[in-house]
């Protein structure tokens, strides 16, 4: 049974006549006395007593119409409920994002971007880059920030780099090699290393960085990064990672040595190229402006 027909059976229960009761409902006379035929085949039942002038409910009308009013109610109140979340859903920037992007670099744009725009809030999430792509895929999120270690060439995205993230040295603060300002990797060639997950980046990168620099890395340790930064507080080896997220925030006793030649891999933003909704077009625009004049700052 229609909720509409049910409106209009409500709308005729009030009026007391078709005629009246079709020109409020902008439909014809014998459109609505059709429906009204249609309900009563389904309840079994005649709905409305012809009287000279007027019609008036029969019991299984006057049975019928307090839950028809609440059908219609429970439908109104739904769909004001869909209507202001998808009004929240098109104010709202879903960016998710690698655990370990620069913070500070982040940070920064999300607050110059609230800052302008104070109508629009951004949800982020974190998660590893495969189940990134997937949520992108997926439309649960608007925007991917990822390491990637070549752009993949799909024409369903676009990106834009946010900045490079560079393969670094953490040693712990009483290590022979802490003082150094910056570290060739050869240096390494006899050194225990320590690095993350096989299936991470940064044990990708470094792996193969050292193979080109001419030496098979001697591997201590591989695991996460909480246990990995550890074992460098134990000066139990060296760890190569990529490095911009835990630059900012390393403690006293772990130090960050850059390594020379400059290895780095771009951090870039993702995003689907049928953008539609108003939030994610001012954030790509803005995006692309804040990007644009932060780089110029830093030529």
């Amino acid at each position: 049974m229609q909720i509409s027909n049910m409106r209009e059976f409500i709308a005729l229960s009030e009026i007391g006549n078709y005629q009246i009761a079709s020109e409020k409902l902008f439909i014809s006379q014998s459109t609505l006395s059709k429906h009204i035929k249609e309900m009563e085949n389904i309840l079994g039942g005649k709905l409305f007593n012809r009287l000279p002038r007027k019609i008036e409910l029969t019991e299984l009308g006057n049975i019928f119409l307090p839950y028809a009013r609440k059908m219609v109610s429970t439908e109104d109140n739904c769909l004001s409920i869909i209507s202001s979340y998808m009004k929240k859903i098109e104010k709202t920037i879903r960016i998710g994002m690698i655990s370990h992007s620069k913070e500070e670099k982040i940070t920064r744009l999300l607050i110059d971007f609230q800052t302008n725009y104070k109508n629009f809030s951004i949800n982020i999430i974190y998660q590893e880059s495969e189940t990134l792509f997937q949520m992108l895929k997926n439309d649960s999120v608007d925007f991917i920030l990822i390491r990637e270690k070549k752009s993949i060439k799909n024409n369903e995205y676009d990106r834009l780099n946010f900045y490079n993230d560079e393969l670094t040295a953490y040693a712990c603060s009483t290590n022979k090699f802490a003082k150094n300002t910056f570290l060739n990797l050869i240096k390494l060639k006899n050194e225990a290393l320590l690095f993350s997950e096989e299936s991470s980046l940064s044990y990708i990168f470094g792996t193969q960085a050292c193979r080109n620099a001419g030496f098979e890395p001697n591997i201590f340790f591989k695991g996460n990064r909480i246990q990995t930064m550890n074992y460098v507080r134990q000066d139990l080896g060296i760890a190569l990672m990529l490095g911009n997220g835990l630059t900012d925030n390393l403690e006293s006793d772990i130090v960050s040595i850059p390594i020379i030649p400059k290895i780095s891999i771009p951090v870039n933003f993702l995003y689907k190229k049928n953008i539609l909704n108003c939030a994610q077009k001012k954030f790509l625009s803005f995006l692309v402006k804040y990007l644009s004049t932060n780089r110029l700052k830093n030529e």
